[in-house]
């Protein structure tokens, strides 16, 4: 009796896909992690997103449910969980867009500019 063995392919890991909220903005999207990554709800991630690299906050795993009630998505992947030095960037884009916000407010007061700085905002 001849058998036909056909070869068993490797199949990847399944991509599990969240709601994460990101941006000044608090955009709302859905990201899928690399194979093999699950997230919980309020972890601190990094995303690649349309605009760039960004940071945000898993809130849920993605649905066609919870897509169906977010206008407009937004969309990427995640690349990794937040780490230490992840934080300490965030940190430091922090304090270099307070110090643009007050220089952009004192050149409207100087200027006589009939307008508001509304928000600076830094990638990751």
């Amino acid at each position: 009796m001849i058998s036909a063995h056909t070869p068993t392919a490797s199949v990847p890991p399944p991509r599990a896909a969240y709601l994460v909220r990101h941006g000044a903005m608090r955009f709302l999207g859905e990201y899928v992690g690399l194979p093999g990554q699950l997230f919980r709800r309020g972890e601190a991630v990094v995303l690649r997103t349309e605009r760039g690299q960004e940071a945000g906050e898993v809130l849920c795993p993605s649905s066609p449910q919870v897509l169906s009630a977010v206008p407009d998505p937004t969309g990427g992947e995640i690349l990794r969980r937040f780490t230490l030095e992840d934080h300490d960037r965030l940190a430091e884009i922090r304090t270099i867009q307070k110090r643009e916000y007050d220089k952009g407010q004192e050149l409207v007061h100087a200027h006589h500019l009939a307008m508001q700085i509304v928000d600076v905002e830094h990638l990751f």
